[in-house]
């Protein structure tokens, strides 16, 4: 077990204050940030949020970022589908490395093939044709868990968005099922990129491993994460929705955020928008979801919205060897939060070392960036060396061994074994990996372990 920390006052007055400067209205830095500290007894050593941003049910007021407002996770959410397969792998229901599974439960994804390359058409070199190969290799779970399963992330892949040239736009009369299930089986939209196993590219592989679960449990992953970890941990402030429902509390929204020529702009939810539901569209009567039937809308890469201090509680459980330090639900063995934090790849899985390319939504982050001899556990990264800062003292940060990852609405998580803390740091605006949103995370990792009194 980690050993308990403490955080020095002077050092928490600093992290609020970080906090508070970063987003400072009109400052056109971080819109709102919130921030969640846990020690392994699940006492809350920072909780606190700052920033004044435009309401979600009242587009044209502001209010003050509360501590237990809810953002969207993004791919945070992969944490949650990691829980839920490790806990199927204890029971005896998930092999994590059986090669059958995708071809029994996801034929119309077994079915793809691999982009090999283009060659030019007739009409010239700027015409370009997809040139395709058969994939020879099995697929398992755990790929689809450290992206080694041959397939991109299409919001974030610059091979992916090249392609997507090529074809016909999606229909935009698609719902946001449809536009899910087409994006991720169609292969008019979507394919290998290599052969499983290969190497690392970030993927859509834990979205693939989510429709295969539900289909081995006949469960929807709403209804099983709610029973095995959102009640467990006695989550007060989290929802996994359907796509076609409405989000969350619109009192309690993080309004989303996105910087673009003019500076930060909220981008409210609508009833029209899909990704940003305020209520349910007109024909939901007909949605049949799984098991009852055959819509599978619980994207872990996007429907999961939380707070940070709901976050840190399940990070604060993974820090206890797997058992809620306030609730004391198990929701993992020791040994089960050990191979989700374990190194997987080996040096030559990781020669392409992109987290993600530039893009509309995205900024290029290289894992050697803050991770020189990093490597890829389940659905997280994994400290190679200890952390340093990229500031003028050069302070430290997180120890070697941690576990780590990100949410496209730009925000963060770790969780450090050896110096006993689980952190949470969220805003909610695009682009990713956006450098006010990177220098507020680097001065407060900076301050955090400077403070820590072990």
């Amino acid at each position: 077990m980690a050993p308990s920390a403490r955080l020095s006052p002077e050092g928490v007055e600093k992290i609020k204050k970080i906090l508070d400067q970063h987003t400072e209205e009109n400052a056109n830095k971080v819109p709102g940030a919130q921030i969640s500290i846990l020690d392994t007894k699940g006492n809350q050593l920072v909780h606190y949020a700052s920033g004044k941003i435009v309401r979600s049910d009242k587009h044209d007021e502001k209010r003050d970022l509360a501590v237990d407002d809810v953002w969207r996770g993004f791919s945070t959410g992969k944490l949650l589908l990691v829980i839920m397969a490790l806990q199927l792998a204890e029971r005896g229901v998930l092999d994590l490395d059986d090669p059958t599974l995708m071809e029994k439960h996801f034929p119309e994804m077994a079915k793809l093939k691999i982009l090999d390359g283009y060659e030019d058409t007739a009409d010239g070199p700027s015409s370009k044709k997809a040139l395709w190969k058969d994939r020879q290799k099995p697929v398992t779970p755990r790929m689809m868990l450290n992206h080694t399963c041959g397939v991109s992330n299409g919001w974030l892949d610059g091979d992916y968005r090249e392609y997507r040239m090529l074809v016909p736009p999606m229909n935009p009369d698609l719902d946001a099922v449809e536009s899910f299930w087409q994006t991720i089986t169609d292969p008019t939209y979507f394919f290998f990129t290599m052969e499983p196993g290969d190497r690392f590219r970030y993927s859509f592989g834990p979205d693939m491993l989510a429709i295969i679960l539900e289909h081995m449990i006949g469960e929807n992953l709403g209804n099983y994460i709610t029973k095995n970890v959102i009640v467990p941990l006695g989550l007060k402030n989290t929802y996994i929705k359907h796509m076609m429902e409405p989000t969350p509390p619109l009192e309690k929204l993080y309004t989303p955020y996105m910087r673009g020529a003019n500076g930060l702009e909220a981008t409210p939810w609508s009833e029209e928008t899909n990704y940003n539901r305020s209520k349910l569209p007109s024909n939901y009567a007909e949605y049949k979801v799984f098991p009852e039937g055959n819509k599978h809308g619980y994207s872990v890469s996007g429907e999961m919205y939380y707070s940070a201090g709901d976050y840190a509680t399940i990070l604060a459980a993974l820090l206890n060897d797997g058992v809620s330090p306030t609730t004391g639900a198990r929701i993992l063995k020791p040994e089960s939060v050990k191979e989700m934090a374990k190194p997987n790849l080996t040096p030559e899985q990781l020669s392409y070392r992109l987290f993600a390319e530039d893009g509309p939504i995205c900024k290029k982050l290289d894992m050697d960036t803050f991770n020189p001899g990093g490597n890829i556990g389940l659905a997280c990264a994994v400290q190679g060396k200890d952390r340093v800062m990229p500031d003028s003292e050069k302070k430290s940060g997180r120890k070697a061994g941690s576990a780590y990852w990100y949410g496209l609405g730009n925000s963060e998580w770790w969780v450090d074994w050896e110096s006993g803390i689980a952190v949470t740091i969220a805003s909610h605006y695009f682009p990713w990996n956006d450098e006010a949103f990177r220098a507020m995370v680097d001065e407060l990792e900076g301050v955090i372990y400077d403070a820590l009194e072990n």
